[in-house]
């Protein structure tokens, strides 16, 4: 029986590192994907958590914003992402420039008030084995209102 126990804890350590292995940064397109999707999610809300994703001048921008701005660069809860879609690469052996658009929907009292894409160049660089995220520029950005603009409101 104890044989059997130790086959099924390497078994099972061997799935968890399978299951984690998924979500891998070895590959730039990955990396980004994940933090797009951790990002929107919610899943990433900490300045030490979405430093760990950075590097160069997105590292140092994110590290120079006040409690006050950070918090507003954080708070995504109104975001809801419908599509993200890799459009093209470069790269090179630490270096890679990915094109990619993001669509999402902007919510307020429970109701859909703006859908928006972006399209955006992001800058990654490879650090300690990682695919880190070194610059993002904003291309394009296209939103559509779903309510009527009041202009006279705050």
């Amino acid at each position: 029986m104890g044989q059997i126990e130790f086959y099924m804890k390497k078994i099972v350590i061997l799935g968890l590192l399978i299951l984690f292995g998924c979500r891998s940064q070895n590959k730039p397109e990955e990396a980004l994907k994940n933090y797009m999707s951790d990002r929107l999610s919610g899943r990433l809300t900490s300045r030490d958590a979405i430093l760990t994703h950075a590097t160069g001048k997105y590292w140092a921008a994110i590290n120079a914003l006040s409690d006050e701005e950070f918090k507003k660069f954080e708070n995504l809860s109104q975001v809801k992402q419908n599509s993200y879609k890799l459009l093209s690469s470069k790269c090179t052996n630490d270096t890679c420039y990915l094109t990619y658009s993001v669509g999402y929907s902007t919510i307020e009292n429970q109701k859909k008030t703006f859908s928006s894409e972006v399209k955006k160049v992001a800058e990654l660089k490879m650090e300690q084995g990682e695919w880190k995220i070194a610059d993002i520029s904003n291309l394009k950005t296209y939103h559509e209102s779903l309510e009527p603009l009041n202009p006279l409101q705050e």
